[in-house]
């Protein structure tokens, strides 16, 4: 089964952004360098006994130039602290990237796997794998190999969704 570069770039992002939270390294370590640096430039400072405008922090510069590319016209964060600041800059431009290239139905489930509550936010695995061989109507009526494998994969779906209700309710208990 192969997925195409869309559904990969879609499974790539955060559940928050309609994704499966499959992150890819080179998508959080802009974000993760700039935060660290960030939320050290203070304990940094005292180190070394002076204030930050007197020291570079080396690569720090080369990282913002990166950000201001991979995200153009995009501001630094508000809290330069947070990595998850830094990172849904960017995944909302592939986000949005993704909205103005999908088909309509494509579109139609990105847009509810990100509604808030959505029972389908980051269970939605059916669907995604599916559009990979076509629409989910030609699949129930491709034989018993097809009506097998929709099986599984509901079987499956239903097991990340109870797993997904555990882990809320224990992040609740917390």
């Amino acid at each position: 089964m192969q997925l195409n570069e869309q559904s990969w770039t879609q499974a790539s992002l955060p559940i928050r952004f309609g994704g499966l939270g499959i992150r890819k390294i080179s998508s959080v370590a802009l974000p993760a360098f700039l935060s660290s640096v960030h939320s050290s430039a203070n304990l940094i400072s005292k180190i070394l006994r002076a204030p930050p405008s007197n020291f570079e922090i080396a690569g720090l510069e080369e990282a913002r130039n990166a950000f201001l590319i991979a995200c153009p016209g995009q501001n630094f964060p508000v809290s330069p602290k947070s990595q998850r600041s830094w990172d849904d800059l960017n995944c909302k431009l592939t986000y949005d990237n993704l909205l103005s290239c999908s088909t309509d139905s494509a579109r139609a489930r990105l847009l509810a796997s990100t509604e808030a509550g959505s029972d389908v936010n980051g269970c939605d695995i059916m669907v995604g794998i599916s559009e990979s061989f076509g629409m989910l109507e030609d699949l129930i009526g491709g034989g018993s190999e097809w009506q097998r494998l929709l099986q599984r994969v509901s079987q499956t779906q239903r097991q990340l969704q109870v797993l997904l209700h555990v882990c809320q309710r224990l992040m609740c208990r917390v």
